[in-house]
């Protein structure tokens, strides 16, 4: 497991840690309760790195669909500058049809 992994992990746990607690003030959650909480938490940042490291707009859209995020069709994702070259960023967008 790479650090960054571990660090991802850690930021999940401490927050499933404070939703668990806020719960527990209105009801009596179980672990299940919390693992499922550090879960979606911990995919949910993976899958965010994962498309911070793509390239293609369309590919960030279809990696979040693919796993259930939401996706706004009209996002147009940051990008380094051009440089000296017809870039991508500033084409339309190639959005897959639903």
């Amino acid at each position: 497991m790479t650090k960054q992994i571990g660090d991802l992990a850690d930021i999940a746990h401490k927050v499933a840690v404070e939703e668990y607690y806020k719960r527990m003030e209105a009801e009596h959650p179980s672990q299940v309760i919390f693992y499922n909480i550090f879960n979606k938490i911990f995919a949910e940042q993976i899958i965010n790195e994962a498309v911070a490291c793509c390239g293609s707009q369309a590919d960030m859209r279809n990696i979040r669909k693919r796993f259930g995020l939401p996706v706004e069709s009209n996002i147009k994702y940051p990008s380094p500058d051009a440089i000296g070259h017809y870039s991508q960023y500033g084409r339309e967008y190639n959005i897959p049809k639903e």
